[in-house]
C-alpha cells in the first residue's frame, strides 16, 4: 500500500511539474509581444516605449536597484540618456534608414523552472534593413514568467550583457545553457 501510494505522488508530482511549464503554449504571445514592439517603433512615441518596456522588458523589474536607471545594451543609464536614445531610435526608423523586416522563432532551446519563475530560451531570427542593406541576426531570447503573477516577461541576451548583471537578473541560470 505504501509503494502505491508513493507511486501515485510521484505521478502527481510529475504532472504538476509538467503543467509548470507553459512556454509551448505561449508562442503566439511573444510573437505579440515582438510585434507590438515593431509597432511602437513605427507608430509610437518616446512613452509608449517606456510603458511597453516597464511592461515587458525583464531587466526593468531591477531598475530600483539602480536608482531608477535603465538597463540598455548592458550598461545602466539615466532616464534622460535612456529617453533621448529612444529618440535617437524612433528619428532613424522614421527616416526610413533602419527597419525590421521579419523574425522567426527558432525551437525552443530551453525551458525551465529557477528561482525567478519559468526560463524560456528561444533563439530569434531577425531580418533588418539598414540603410538598404539587408542583415539577418540570431540572438537568444529569455522568455521570463513570473510563478506568482503568472505573466511573462522578455530578456534579449546581448554579449554586452555583464556577468555580473546576469547573475543578477537570473541567480541561478543553468550553466547547461549556452546562449549566443
Amino acid at each position: 500500500m505504501k509503494k502505491i501510494c508513493a507511486l501515485i505522488f510521484a505521478l502527481i508530482s510529475t504532472t504538476s511539474f509538467a503543467q509548470d511549464l507553459e512556454c509551448p503554449n505561449h508562442l503566439v504571445l511573444f510573437k505579440q509581444f515582438m510585434q507590438e514592439e515593431l509597432d511602437l517603433l513605427k507608430h509610437g512615441d518616446v512613452q509608449q516605449l517606456i510603458k511597453y518596456n516597464q511592461k515587458y522588458n525583464y531587466s526593468s523589474r531591477f531598475n530600483r536597484l539602480h536608482n531608477d536607471q535603465y538597463y540598455v545594451n548592458g550598461k545602466w543609464i539615466e532616464r534622460e540618456v535612456y529617453e533621448s536614445r529612444l529618440a535617437d531610435v524612433l528619428d532613424f526608423v522614421r527616416e526610413g534608414n533602419y527597419s525590421v523586416t521579419g523574425f522567426k522563432l527558432q525551437p525552443i532551446k530551453a525551458n525551465r523552472l529557477i528561482s525567478v519563475g519559468e526560463i524560456c530560451v528561444i533563439p530569434v531570427e531577425i531580418q533588418t534593413r539598414i540603410s538598404g542593406d539587408i542583415e539577418f541576426s540570431t540572438n537568444d531570447w529569455i522568455f521570463v514568467r513570473s510563478l506568482k503573477s503568472n505573466k511573462w516577461r522578455t530578456f534579449t541576451y546581448l554579449e554586452t550583457v555583464s556577468a555580473e548583471d546576469f547573475k543578477v537578473f537570473f541567480p541561478d541560470f543553468p550553466s547547461d545553457i549556452q546562449l549566443k
